[in-house]
């Protein structure tokens, strides 16, 4: 079963999904199990694809294998299924480092598939596509929802998936909206983050010089509330439009760490003074040069634990209103979920 809880779901939630068919692409991975199991909770009739298997046992008896570059087979599951809605999340998320976007083609053709076979199945009345924040470098502050600056290849292929939902998606008879996740984090198999909360309880988290950058992260319970408000939202609220999933407030770093360790009860901050920080990045350049490519800290990485990444969460903030859950609220359960020995 999913240890981590979502939310606690009222009646009127329940009602809300009443009716809805709702098939989610990449449902085996960090957001989409979580989503999956907020679906079932709330007694929706939902459909889960992707390529592995799911990590939790209740999410099998909704699963299908069906890689979505497979056109065939991703038709057939959607016209044997009648979704009426599709959220999709199935992607290559690794940045991609030294390798191009051609690599990414689950991103972009991928995304091209998922559209044609929606277009195809008359079932279908809404389409919420995932992209990625990283869609611009750190510190980079889009002008326009139009406005790209990547900086990996993983950037450039939720570039080119943008474009080609724009692009295929018009004059198509069902509502369609882009949202953009920001760093999420929480329980769950699949976190990015579950290797720094680790780091910060087992205190051997070495925080980069006097960086007091701040960054727009997105717990995953609230997350998931924001993807499900979106798709129950009427269209002429979403229709065409980007939505940033993610917290409404910006969290410092240095703060964040010491509010992980308040609720564990123990461990101190630790400095690495600048120099040292940018030494062992040039020694995680070499090493990755070299061939180790999952080095865990090199310059790329100390950039971005040091530069502001804040996104303007405002026009979700409109729509989806207050988030159920706090940072702190977000810190326990995550913690619950590693003291659980889940991961």
């Amino acid at each position: 079963m999913f240890a981590g809880r979502i939310k606690a779901f009222s009646m009127a939630d329940k009602i809300k999904m009443q009716g809805l068919r709702v098939l989610v692409t990449g449902s085996s991975g960090f957001i989409g199990a979580a989503l999956i199991e907020s679906l079932i909770r709330q007694n929706a009739t939902v459909l889960g694809i992707d390529i592995r298997k799911p990590m939790y046992r209740n999410h099998f008896s909704v699963w299908k294998k069906v890689d979505i570059l497979d056109r065939d087979a991703l038709l057939k599951a959607a016209e044997s299924f009648s979704p009426t809605h599709v959220i999709h999340l199935a992607a290559r998320t690794d940045l991609g480092l030294g390798e191009t976007v051609d690599g990414f083609k689950v991103n972009t053709e991928g995304v091209r598939n998922v559209l044609e076979v929606c277009r195809r199945t008359r079932s279908v009345k809404m389409v919420l596509f995932t992209s990625t924040i990283l869609i611009f470098k750190a510190g980079y502050i889009p002008e326009t929802e139009f406005d790209y600056c990547p900086n990996t290849p993983y950037g450039e292929s939720k570039v080119v998936g943008e474009k080609i939902v724009r692009e295929v998606a018009k004059g198509a008879e069902f509502t369609w909206c882009i949202v953009r996740p920001t760093s999420i984090w929480g329980p769950g198999y699949g976190s990015h983050y579950v290797k720094f909360f680790k780091m910060v309880s087992r205190g051997i988290y070495l925080h980069p010089g006097t960086a007091e950058n701040r960054v727009v992260y997105g717990y995953l319970g609230n997350c998931v509330y924001q993807i499900e408000t979106i798709m129950t939202s009427s269209s002429e609220k979403v229709h065409g439009r980007v939505f940033y999933l993610g917290d409404y407030w910006a969290t410092n770093i240095r703060e964040w760490v010491k509010q992980i360790q308040l609720e564990i009860g123990k461990g101190r901050l630790i400095t690495l003074p600048g120099f040292l920080a940018k030494a062992a990045a040039l020694c995680g350049d070499m090493l990755w040069h070299i061939g180790w490519k999952k080095v865990p800290f090199n310059s790329f990485r100390l950039k971005n634990m040091s530069t502001d990444r804040l996104i303007d969460t405002t026009k979700t903030k409109e729509l989806v209103g207050r988030l159920p859950f706090t940072q702190e609220q977000g810190v326990s359960e995550t913690i619950e979920w590693l003291r659980a020995g889940k991961n």
